[in-house]
Formats: C-alpha cells, sequence, structure tokens
C-alpha cells in the first residue's frame, strides 16, 4: 500500500473528478481561521480544541453551501430582485 498526504490525495481526487457534475472539492477555509486569530488562539491555549473543532465544522459547512448552491438569476421566481431575495432568506 503506497501513502499519500492529505494535499497529494486531494490533487489526485480533483484530477479523477475534474468535470464531473455533483462532484465538488471544497478547501478548508485556513485563512479565515487565521484571520480570526482562532489557529493562534488555539495553539496557545486561550481558545478550546473542541471550541475551534466546533468553528472549523461550522466555516467547513458553509463553505460546502456556498460551493453547492446553485447560480441565481438576477431575480428569483417571485419576480423580487436578487438583493430582496437575499436578504429575506432565512440564515442559520
Amino acid at each position: 500500500m503506497r501513502v499519500v498526504g492529505k494535499s497529494t490525495l486531494l490533487a489526485k481526487l480533483r484530477d479523477a473528478y475534474a468535470g464531473v457534475e455533483g462532484v465538488v472539492f471544497v478547501d478548508e477555509p485556513v485563512a479565515a481561521w487565521e484571520q480570526a486569530g482562532l489557529l493562534s488562539a488555539m495553539y496557545d491555549g486561550r481558545l478550546h480544541a473542541a471550541v475551534f473543532q466546533m468553528m472549523a465544522l461550522s466555516t467547513r459547512y458553509a463553505a460546502l453551501r456556498r460551493a453547492r448552491r446553485p447560480a441565481r438569476a438576477s431575480s428569483s421566481r417571485s419576480g423580487r430582485s436578487g438583493a430582496t431575495a437575499a436578504s429575506s432568506r432565512r440564515r442559520i
């Protein structure tokens, strides 16, 4: 069995599934975690690892939802503008 790292495996999977409808690859939002100070806070003990993991899961899930959301037309079916329809969507 040949062992590869996560980055190598991800690159191979991206190549293998390039252009396949319904397959989406979403990178971890590490830059956002760093910008928010989450990584440094976790590593120096100011933030419990479990709290970081919940934030990481939440941001990964949000990125996956954005990646899987179909492109919207400039107006919704109800005739409202895209901005109005977007602002009326329920946020989780």
